[in-house]
């Protein structure tokens, strides 16, 4: 569609997930002959090499390099503070929870099956995966009182968690349903709309479904009760 186009203006707060390599397509697409090949990019830029099974991404590199030729030739980057000098100074306020002895020895046994097998990528991920769970279920109660005294206060806010079973609890403790990937995306805006309008005093949200490209500015608190395995989500 963009070839037939005679200006295009690519518009992102997070363009790339997790490697520059994923950056290409919008870059091309914006600028097409600035980076020609995705093979030339990601060799260049994220280490792109022949490995044991094929052809993989490696380490990122030369991003000095990438950041000076992005900003002489397409980029141009604008903070909230240039655009919405009005909105206050965003407060991330970590709340320390006590997890208690239960945790703690779960915890010790994963970190020991991971130092018995280590670099097997694929157990080191269940493991993680493991413990990220068992995290969040130790947390929750803890948790729950802290959202209590939140809708006490009668201020709008929003709830994050990844895995759905987190999700289930939390808006079964605050009498409402989750808003993720397991609802069509009609129905999520339904949800947001009520929010904003102030229909909602409150939602729960997975990081995945709802955590890029919607607007809850009717919150002035959101709680991160467990985050994504992406931190760019």
């Amino acid at each position: 569609i963009a070839r037939s186009i005679p200006h295009v203006i690519g518009l992102t707060g997070t363009p790339v997930m997790n490697r520059p390599a994923e950056a290409w397509h919008q870059l091309h697409i914006v600028q097409p002959d600035l980076f020609p090949s995705w093979t030339g990019f990601a060799k260049r830029y994220n280490g792109y090499h022949q490995g044991l099974w094929g052809w993989e991404l490696g380490e990122p590199a030369h991003l000095d390099d990438l950041e000076q030729r992005l900003r002489a030739h397409i980029l141009l980057r604008r903070e909230k503070a240039d655009v919405l000098p009005e909105l206050p100074e965003l407060q991330r306020v970590p709340s320390p929870i006590e997890v208690g002895e239960g945790y703690k020895k779960e915890r010790e046994k994963i970190v020991a099956r991971l130092r018995r097998k280590p670099g097997l990528e694929g157990m080191t991920i269940q493991e993680i995966t493991a413990e990220r769970q068992l995290a969040v279920e130790h947390k929750l109660p803890a948790a729950l009182e802290w959202l209590d005294d939140l809708r006490a206060q009668e201020v709008p806010f929003v709830v994050f968690a990844h895995h759905y079973w987190a999700l289930n609890r939390l808006a079964a403790h605050l009498k409402t349903v989750p808003v993720d990937g397991r609802m069509g995306q009609p129905d999520r805006q339904r949800f947001v709309d009520d929010f904003q309008a102030g229909k909602l005093p409150l939602l729960v949200c997975g990081t995945r479904a709802m955590g890029q490209g919607i607007d809850l500015y009717r919150a002035s608190i959101c709680v991160f009760v467990e985050f994504d395995w992406n931190m760019a989500m």
